[in-house]
């Protein structure tokens, strides 16, 4: 009877730690997902600021062209 008791406290102690880490790689996986997240916004707002930039060039040369017709 005591071998019983000895095994199920040994379950029970496995099924906590297993609990444990599984609570753990829960979090460590919000981290990463909240991680690639605020990299996927850096890399959208540096795209984005690229784009600007590059539009501004154009807007600046359309000026010029258009500075060489106007009278």
């Amino acid at each position: 009877m005591e071998h019983i008791h000895q095994s199920s406290d040994s379950i029970h102690s496995a099924v906590q730690n297993i609990s444990a880490i599984s609570q753990q790689t829960a979090a460590s996986a919000e981290e990463i997902t909240a991680s690639v997240d605020e990299q996927t916004i850096a890399i959208a707002i540096a795209n984005s600021t690229e784009l600007a930039e590059e539009l501004n060039e154009l807007s600046e040369e359309l000026h010029q062209a258009i500075q060489k017709y106007k009278l």
